[in-house]
């Protein structure tokens, strides 16, 4: 019999093929893309009356793949090394802001809801800004959910507010910039703490993940993690994600580099399939041997502090529902800085004047420490550095080598006014 040709991305019952040598068609933009018609399921919601006072949500679609994974032949290392969520595409492309804006207003109009979900791996960076602006010009009362990847300013997380977002999921993963670098996040800690205190700052519900566990991780990379923890209490807390190998992603395809043997589809799995059947699937969770158990007593104060920071949190919120847990009011020619904390239900307060407010204000966004001395010439470095020092020590400003962030947030609601109105 003639062997029909493969098509390409049809996988057949005799082939064995791993996950990334599979063919994939995909459209080469995605500006052709139908707007989805969401109308059969709205109709079902008509004829139930218990969904009668029904608020959902609708998902929308900017962009697919990842713009950070870029894993070639020859560079497998390029990109999150325990990220597998790009198997199906290949490169990264994304709608133009207007036509994304032009979808939600079509939704929202034919539909009556303002609530929805990027269900983008990440949005793309670089059109974020005019993204946001284009939604906020629709002028409607939007809810919406994304997920990021920084480093992301003041100014960006300023416009994706006023454009609606409400709850973002933050690419950060962890707290120590030894293990972002294992993890070939290409960040710092500081600028993962930055965006969790724009997150606070704007009233963004921060659902970023910690991740622990991560193969080749140390007692360095859970020191790091713990001090930093000490900064940022006064945020919403991270939710700890234990590691797990993923089918197709860089440490699977590398995993005797990162000490990891017996590869093959996680045992969970022997719940579903016969055994015979199973060895021959790739399926998305691997297990493996390797130091888990070490891993996991090594993470487990991690997990306990964290803990911790959730429950002293929820606490704090409620006791201080109106005001940031550190936050500070600038006087013009003072600064007053205040720390809420549950203990006695007091803050404790700190006041800067002169030179000292006006290095703590510039601080507000992370610095290095060559951008302040230029800044304030009039001082020497040695003076400079060390009152950053004493701000840290005083856990108002979190340092990382020669970069410095101040902390505190702004509790004077007219610079959000002051902040508008300059765009």
């Amino acid at each position: 019999a003639e062997t029909a040709k493969p098509i390409r991305g049809l996988v057949e019952r005799s082939c064995r093929i791993e996950s990334q040598e599979l063919g994939r068609t995909q459209l080469p933009s995605l500006a052709s893309l139908p707007i989805p018609d969401f109308s059969d399921y709205f109709d079902e919601l008509k004829r139930r009356p218990e969904s009668r006072h029904w608020v959902g949500q609708l998902p929308i679609e900017a962009s697919r793949g990842c713009y950070w994974h870029k894993v070639t032949t020859g560079n497998p290392r390029r990109g999150c090394q325990f990220c597998n969520l790009n198997l199906q595409w290949q490169g990264y492309r994304s709608k133009e802001p207007r036509q994304v804006s032009r979808e939600v207003a079509l939704l929202a109009c034919k539909y009556r809801i303002l609530r929805f979900c990027f269900v983008d791996n990440v949005l793309n960076r670089g059109a974020s800004p005019e993204l946001f602006d284009e939604l906020q010009h629709l002028n409607l009362g939007l809810e919406l959910f994304a997920e990021l990847r920084g480093p992301l300013s003041r100014e960006c997380f300023l416009r994706m507010r006023l454009a609606g977002m409400k709850q973002v999921q933050i690419g950060i993963e962890a707290l120590s910039t030894n293990l972002l670098n294992k993890m070939h996040k290409g960040l710092q800690a500081i600028d993962n703490i930055e965006m969790m205190k724009w997150c606070e700052a704007f009233g963004i519900r921060n659902h970023s993940n910690l991740l622990v566990g991560f193969p080749g991780s140390d007692s360095r990379d859970v020191d790091e993690t713990l001090a930093a923890m000490e900064f940022v209490t006064c945020y919403q807390p991270l939710r700890v994600v234990q590691f797990w190998l993923g089918e197709g992603s860089p440490i699977q395809l590398q995993a005797s580099d990162y000490g990891l043997t017996q590869v093959k589809n996680h045992p969970w799995y022997r719940a579903w399939f016969p055994a015979e059947v199973l060895q021959n699937l790739n399926l998305m969770v691997k297990g493996y041997r390797g130091g888990q158990l070490r891993q996991k007593r090594l993470w487990q104060p991690v997990k306990q502090r964290v803990e911790s920071w959730r429950r002293a949190y929820q606490t704090a919120r409620l006791s201080f529902e109106a005001f940031p847990l550190l936050g500070y009011s600038d006087g013009g020619r003072f600064l007053m800085v205040r720390r809420r904390t549950i203990a006695g239900n007091k803050a404790e307060m700190f006041r800067f004047e002169g030179t000292s407010r006006e290095i703590f204000l510039y601080l507000d966004t992370t610095r290095n420490l060559e951008d302040v001395c230029r800044r304030f010439q009039h001082l020497s470095s040695k003076k400079i550095d060390g009152f950053i020092n004493d701000l840290v020590s005083k856990r108002l400003v979190f340092r990382e080598g020669d970069r410095a962030l101040g902390l505190a947030l702004n509790e004077d609601i007219r610079s959000w006014t002051s902040a508008i109105s300059a765009r």
